[in-house]
């Protein structure tokens, strides 16, 4: 007597469901370990740099420990990157003082802050230490450069019209409730942070 064989079936409900449900979970959670940090590196649209927790953790004591350092040397922190680069992983730290940074004066930092950071940070993969100067064309990326940088001629460019205009050169004139502050021959224009897509230092050659 012949046996017949029967296919188990799979109902489409029981497991599509289950995995699309999976799937949002882990969108949603992951999308809250995602940092914006950076802008203004724009080409029409307003780029993203990402950083994770942990990254964001790391730059933030690099930070806590650079400061008082480089106060004591009678200089400033500017900004801290931390990325991954074709050559492996750079931490830059940019510093300025009155009448600007000397390469002794870089070289002075990198030396000290990379003793400090080799003491006190925990770092789970190697990386290159690169200390310099803001140089002459700086990105403006936070609300603070505004502030640092002001009485410095800059230009800065928006993702919509202001005033009539999507590109300004001129003076910084500070940064306040949101608005970046701006001398156009001489007459001030607010320019919401929220539209720069583009902020540099500019010298005029």
């Amino acid at each position: 007597m012949a046996q017949s064989t029967t296919e188990p079936s799979i109902c489409f409900d029981q497991w599509i469901f289950p995995i699309i449900f999976a799937l949002g979970f882990f969108l949603k959670k992951f999308s809250k370990k995602i940092i914006e940090i950076d802008r203004g590196m724009g080409n029409g649209q307003r780029p993203v740099f990402f950083m994770n927790e942990w990254t964001q953790k790391f730059v933030t004591d690099v930070e806590i420990l650079a400061e008082p350092l480089l106060k004591s040397e009678g200089m400033r922190l500017i900004d801290v990157e931390y990325r991954r680069e074709p050559n492996g992983r750079v931490l830059r730290v940019f510093i300025d003082k009155q009448g600007g940074v000397t390469l002794d004066d870089c070289a002075t930092i990198s030396n000290q802050l990379g003793d400090i950071l080799d003491a006190k940070m925990d770092c789970h993969e190697p990386y290159h230490l690169e200390v310099s100067s803001p140089g002459i064309d700086r990105p403006l990326t936070k609300p603070k450069h505004f502030v640092y940088f002001e009485g410095r001629p800059a230009v800065i460019k928006t993702d919509r019209l202001v005033q009539g205009k999507k590109c300004f050169k001129g003076v910084l004139a500070g940064f306040s409730e949101g608005m970046v502050r701006l001398l156009v021959d001489d007459r001030p224009v607010a320019i919401p942070y929220e539209t720069i897509v583009k902020a540099n230092l500019w010298i005029e050659y």
